[in-house]
């Protein structure tokens, strides 16, 4: 089983049909059918809950809520207070890029638990090419 942190514009990308990854985040998430846990950090879940209300409704956002905490296809972390307080050393760290806090405590999860995916971006874009001693390689860019 490999598991894949994953970030709110992923979420997004599977849920809106208009969205310009939809077809690549779904013939992702197929290729890789049962083998594949896409998780997501307690932050990320309260942002990609927002982000889907907000552009398709109440009822989509409680549809892919529902969908995230009762699907094998996704499992649920906690960060903990090592990954939060991560998040902000990164956060401070690479504030020339345009990252928002979930950004980076998506990457101080996949640090830690899992590789990172994000639509379009991966662990590549954080100008590191390791996740954390012993990762394995990253499903998005290939690094390790």
């Amino acid at each position: 089983m490999r598991t894949l942190i994953t970030d709110t514009s992923a979420i997004y990308a599977l849920v809106d049909a208009d969205d310009v990854h939809h077809a690549e985040a779904v013939a992702f998430v197929k290729e890789h059918g049962q083998e594949l846990t896409l998780t997501v950090t307690d932050l990320t879940l309260f942002e990609a809950i927002t982000l889907v209300k907000s552009r398709l409704g109440q009822n989509v956002a409680s549809r892919v809520l529902k969908t995230i905490r009762t699907s094998q296809r996704y499992g649920l972390i906690r960060l903990s207070e090592q990954e939060i307080a991560e998040t902000w050393l990164i956060f401070e760290q690479f504030a020339d890029k345009d990252w928002s806090p979930f950004d980076c405590a998506c990457l101080a999860a996949a640090r830690t638990q899992a590789p990172w995916t994000s639509q379009g971006r991966g662990c590549r874009s954080a100008g590191r090419g390791d996740l954390g001693a012993g990762r394995a390689r990253c499903d998005v860019c290939g690094l390790r």
